[in-house]
C-alpha cells in the first residue's frame, strides 16, 4: 500500500485556524517572529517593526488574548504555543523558499519519485545546488561528492 503525505494531515476548518489568523495579517506575523527566541520591550518592537504604535499595540493585546504572546514585566515574549506555531511558519516560509529557488528541478521532477519524509524535510534542501555531470565533466558528481567528504567542514 501506497503511502500519500495527505494521509496525516486534517484539512477541517478548525485546524488551521490559528495559523490562518497569523498568516492573514502582516502585523500579526511580523511580531510574532520578531519575539521568536527572545523578548522585548513595547520601544523595541516599535523601532524594529517601523509600524504605526497604536497598531502594535492592539496587535500585540490580540495576540496576548490568544495565548500566543505573554506580557510580563513591561516585556512580551512568546507562549509555548506562540514559539511553536512561529517556528513551524518559519519552517514553512523555508519550504515556500526552498520550492521557490529550485522551481525548475521541480517542474522537471515527478514528486512521486520522492518519500513523504524526504519532501516534509523540503526546506533543508533551501540553498542546495543541483550538479549535474556532461560529456565533458562526466565525473563532475563523484569528483565534488568526493570532495565533501574528504573536507566536511568546508563548504565548496
Amino acid at each position: 500500500m501506497k503511502h500519500c503525505l495527505f494521509d496525516e494531515l486534517d484539512f477541517s476548518e478548525d485546524t488551521f485556524d490559528l495559523t490562518r489568523y497569523i498568516l492573514t495579517s502582516e502585523i500579526r506575523l511580523d511580531l510574532l517572529l520578531n519575539l521568536y527566541d527572545t523578548s522585548k520591550v513595547l520601544d523595541e518592537i516599535k523601532s524594529e517593526l517601523n509600524k504605526k504604535p497604536e497598531n502594535i499595540l492592539r496587535s500585540l493585546n490580540e495576540l496576548i488574548d490568544r495565548k500566543l504572546v505573554v506580557k510580563s514585566d513591561k516585556k512580551y515574549f512568546l507562549s509555548s504555543t506562540g514559539h511553536l506555531l512561529a517556528m513551524n511558519i518559519i519552517k514553512l516560509f523555508d519550504n515556500w523558499n526552498s520550492i521557490d529557488n529550485h522551481f525548475d528541478f521541480w517542474q522537471k521532477h515527478s514528486i512521486n519519485s520522492f518519500t513523504s519524509k524526504f519532501i516534509k524535510k523540503i526546506h533543508i534542501w533551501e540553498n542546495a545546488e543541483l550538479m549535474e555531470s556532461d560529456t565533458i565533466e562526466f565525473d563532475k558528481t563523484l569528483r565534488v561528492f568526493l570532495k565533501i567528504c574528504m573536507n566536511p567542514d568546508k563548504s565548496i
